[in-house]
């Protein structure tokens, strides 16, 4: 049995320009009129699907299976293929370093900051490896699977081919917050900490966060872990302003078709002692569980 899938496309919106006023309330609105047009749940015991999650929007469509037999469905949500300005304001403040383009189209960027991987920009001179180096402006280029786990942990996402060490897997995606802007919303939405996270560099602390509850891509399906097959790395593209990098994840090993991907939120944690910073419980099943994220 087959099931609607409700996503909403939005293309990439430059830092500073107009944006919907509230996505929560855009999803609050796609909700109510899924609840009056979507057809009953699917009968106990009985597998869900969706052909593309992101609408068309990916150049790889992004299939949904529930096996569970509990009928549940993705959330609601506006799906991105890149960051938007949910706090216009402060990312119009902060993008004030252009990117340049790298040497005849062999990737060395004079001048560029230290710290994030660079990638290629519009501005790059052609050459038969630019493709390898622009990852964020192509986009997802792997076949992925949303997939529903339990009741308990909800949803996870696996890879359905084989990705090899140190390959881009994809990018968070979702709206870029000052940290007030994000705290505020972890006030409203507590659910909203499990899905912000932390970019850019900023005195004592980051200087943005990445909120993807109510308006996200794929990456935003992927789960915790204390031994995970991903790890976050900050990259640069088409400006060099390293306060608002993009946040990508790339393989730590060999991942197998069929194996879902997971990644550590905090990688300078290393105890089991984490109660008193994180409010979410880690599920991830390993002997080794260090129990919060």
């Amino acid at each position: 049995m087959s099931a609607v899938v409700r996503a909403v496309v939005v293309t990439a919106v430059p830092p500073g320009a107009a944006v919907v006023t509230s996505v929560s309330a855009a999803v609050d609105a796609l909700d109510s009129l899924w609840n009056a047009a979507a057809p009953s749940a699917a009968p106990s015991g009985h597998a869900t699907r969706g052909a593309d999650l992101s609408d068309g929007v990916e150049a790889v469509a992004v299939p949904w299976l529930n096996a569970t037999g509990d009928g549940a469905q993705p959330p609601p949500m506006l799906y991105l293929r890149s960051c938007i300005a949910g706090d216009a304001h402060a990312v119009a403040e902060v993008v004030r370093k252009p990117a340049k383009r790298c040497n005849h189209g062999d990737g060395w960027h004079v001048g560029a900051p230290s710290g994030p991987r660079i990638e290629c920009n519009p501005w790059c001179d052609a050459s038969p490896t630019l493709a390898a180096r622009q990852n964020l402006q192509r986009g997802l280029r792997l076949r992925l699977q949303v997939f529903r786990k339990s009741a308990d942990v909800g949803w996870g996402l696996r890879t359905l081919e084989f990705i090899p060490k140190g390959s881009f897997i994809m990018e968070y995606v979702g709206e870029h917050c000052s940290r007030t802007v994000a705290e505020a919303r972890a006030g409203t939405w507590a659910e909203t900490d499990v899905y912000l996270m932390e970019i850019g560099k900023g005195y004592r602390h980051a200087a943005f966060s990445i909120d993807a509850l109510h308006a996200r891509n794929v990456s935003a399906f992927a789960n915790f872990a204390c031994f995970p097959n991903m790890r976050k790395e900050p990259m640069l593209g088409r400006h060099w302003d390293s306060r608002l990098p993009h946040a990508a994840f790339m393989a730590t090993r060999d991942i197998v078709a069929g194996e879902e991907l997971t990644y550590r939120r905090d990688d300078s944690a290393t105890t089991t002692k984490r109660r008193s910073t994180s409010r979410v419980r880690c599920m991830c099943g390993h002997h080794d569980c260090r129990l919060w994220v």
